[in-house]
């Protein structure tokens, strides 16, 4: 259509530049099952585990849960006592006064950041702080800034420059890096000019901390922050997302975060799956065990190679900065039943275009090799 030539002109331009993006089938939608996962967030084989399946049909029916759907949001006819225990749960497991359900990681990030601050205050955030969070913050008519990613004198700066309430946005480990911030002089820094924290364990969770509470439960912090939000789409293995917080954080959520509020609340056995994750979790001290075991193996084998620059987390990072080129290797290690897909510009920025590989509990030393033995040869 003749109107639409707006819209073929900016996907003719994706296209041109390398960075044009389409939809692939993964390993579970396709007949052979011998692809090898390096890009999932899967990182302990939960989502494809009928223990969580199994776990959330018992809970449901404890629960004489039988809708298909919540039937409406959370404030008019979607709440329910399955709701409620859930975050009663999360909230002691999270060592937190309160939780609130969102319906997933993007909507929490985007219901509490819209609505936190005013147009009176500052929000300021880590450069490499996930999509979801700059969309928020864009909601919010706060003032805002970034920092440069870890950079706790570069934060002191723009701290010295905000007004109003001030709220520091991070994440845990970083999804498009595999880093940490420096958590406890991020609070030393936080606590000496009175800002609020704010941290998003999406990719910490599940495996660091006591049982898989996430880094700030590691260094014992979680007084520390105003919210955290506890995604249950990576190595929790299902959907859903948590805000744990005070109370008076909750409740401000409930009558002031719209996407909570005009958003239809997850279906009973979405609820009862996350239920059955805060169960199963805590158990998996072997799965984690194996887990950075296969991520130690795949720093020795870098560093033995001369190009390892990795940390010890699950998501490893090999920079190749050519659309072209990365394009090529991925399609190369494809035919080798390699998954590993390429994360290109806009997603990073322009000239960091780069590998993200994801190490799982379920990779084997075997897989691992051929990987990297393939990345030699094509890098």
């Amino acid at each position: 259509m003749h109107e639409l030539e707006f819209l073929k002109n900016k996907l003719t331009t994706r296209k041109e530049n390398n960075s044009f993006r389409e939809l692939k089938l993964f390993n579970h939608t396709l007949p052979n099952k011998n692809i090898i996962d390096f890009s999932s967030n899967d990182y302990l084989g939960l989502a494809r585990s009928d223990l969580l399946k199994d776990s959330a049909e018992k809970i449901c029916n404890d629960f004489n849960s039988r809708n298909n759907g919540s039937t409406g949001s959370r404030l008019i006819s979607g709440n329910s006592p399955l709701h409620q225990f859930a975050e009663k749960k999360a909230a002691d497991f999270f060592n937190s006064e309160k939780t609130l359900i969102f319906g997933c990681g993007y909507m929490a990030n985007l219901g509490l950041m819209s609505c936190i601050a005013t147009r009176h205050d500052t929000i300021i955030y880590d450069e490499f702080i996930h999509a979801s969070i700059r969309d928020g913050i864009r909601l919010s008519y706060a003032q805002n800034y970034s920092f440069r990613h870890n950079d706790l004198s570069d934060l002191e700066k723009k701290i010295k420059k905000s007004k109003g309430e001030i709220f520091i946005v991070i994440e845990t480990l970083y999804s498009m890096d595999g880093d940490e911030p420096d958590l406890k002089e991020l609070v030393r820094l936080a606590e000496s000019k009175g800002c609020h924290l704010i941290a998003d364990e999406a990719h910490s969770v599940g495996l660091f901390g006591f049982q898989g509470r996430g880094l700030i439960n590691q260094y014992n912090l979680e007084n520390k922050f105003l919210a955290r939000i506890f995604p249950f789409g990576k190595a929790m293995g299902n959907y859903g997302a948590i805000i744990s917080g005070s109370e008076t954080l909750i409740e401000y959520l409930i009558n002031f975060s719209r996407p909570f509020i005009y958003n239809t609340a997850l279906p009973h056995f979405n609820i009862a799956m996350m239920i059955a994750s805060l169960d199963i979790i805590p158990t998996l001290e072997n799965e984690r065990k194996i887990l950075f075991e296969n991520i130690q193996y795949f720093k020795n084998f870098k560093r033995k190679n001369e190009h390892d620059n990795s940390t010890l987390t699950p998501i490893q990072v090999i920079f190749i900065p050519d659309n072209i080129k990365i394009k090529k290797i991925s399609q190369s290690l494809s035919e080798k039943n390699l998954y590993v897909v390429p994360i290109l510009a806009p997603t990073v920025p322009e000239g960091s275009e780069r590998f993200r590989i994801t190490i799982h509990s379920y990779n084997t030393k075997k897989e691992i090799d051929l990987l990297l033995n393939s990345l030699a040869f094509d890098v």
